[in-house]
């Protein structure tokens, strides 16, 4: 099941979820299980007209940028570009992360890549790079079991999803990470 709102592991609503997040849910034992970092990308024309603006640190020569309702990620990338950053008109705040990337896709703005989540589907998007610098996001995807969960086949279910996340995380041609 997909949702919004964090399943009550408590209320044994479930056996195991993946939140995304900072961690440190109260209740439940949260380990990480995918490590993003952040990216920005836009469509080819937006990337070209977009030229020097990121190199002479002028914001207002940006296009909008796309966001969830979290910009704190944006405000992370930029400052680490030496770029002071408050939310400008022309941007863009969509509810979902898929939003994002539709609009993006669209032409609308450069959005923040969250990879790995992204490059599955990223060759057939047409979104380029616009840096080549990334961050790390501060949030995470966690799978969370009850704090003290002892049964056999939640834990092994849930340390297959980590083997399994740890070998996708790996790159195809071999080297390490």
């Amino acid at each position: 099941m997909t949702e919004h709102r964090p399943a009550d592991l408590g209320a044994r609503e479930a056996d195991i979820a993946i939140r995304y997040g900072h961690g440190g849910w109260e209740g439940v034992e949260a380990k990480p299980l995918i490590t993003e970092t952040l990216l920005p990308a836009a469509t080819p024309e937006i990337a070209d007209r977009i030229g020097a603006a990121l190199e002479t640190h002028v914001l207002e020569d940006m296009p909008p940028l796309l966001h969830d309702s979290d910009i704190s990620q944006w405000r992370l990338w930029l400052r680490e570009a030496g770029l002071a950053y408050r939310p400008r008109w022309q941007d863009r705040r969509f509810e979902d992360y898929d939003t994002v990337l539709a609009a993006a896709k669209a032409g609308l703005g450069v959005a923040l890549l969250r990879r790995p989540l992204v490059e599955p589907g990223r060759a057939l998007s047409g979104l380029v790079n616009i840096s080549d610098r990334v961050s790390p996001n501060p949030k995470q995807h966690y799978i969370c079991l009850r704090a003290g969960e002892g049964r056999g086949a939640v834990l092994e279910l849930a340390a297959r999803l980590v083997a399994i996340q740890a070998i996708d995380a790996l790159p195809s041609d071999g080297t390490t990470p």
